[in-house]
């Protein structure tokens, strides 16, 4: 009997990228894997303390995670965030040579 007849059907989906799996699988680090399905399976409505009771996690175990999860480009930090926005909320002159 293969694996792939143990998984049940029906319910809801949550899909995931086979690059994403990928790299989840070639880091070899459960916590991070957890982590992400946990922050796809909630989505907006991630609360860090909740996750961290549900998951059963420590601050170290998590943080660690994050780590490798912001490493591999699959998460983003709000601090990443803010660097990424734009400065100005003016936008950008050009000058004739530009255009």
């Amino acid at each position: 009997m293969s694996l792939t007849s143990l998984i049940p059907t029906g319910g809801e989906f949550c899909v995931l990228r086979a690059q994403v799996v990928d790299s989840l699988i070639a880091c070899c680090d459960g916590d991070s894997a957890l982590l992400y399905l946990y922050l796809v399976r909630q989505g907006q409505a991630f609360d860090e303390r909740t996750a961290l009771r549900e998951l059963g996690m420590t601050r170290e175990r998590f943080d660690r995670a994050v780590h490798t999860l912001t490493g591999l480009h699959l998460v983003t930090t709000p601090s990443e965030l803010q660097q990424k926005k734009p400065s100005s909320s003016r936008p950008p002159r050009y000058t004739a040579a530009e255009m």
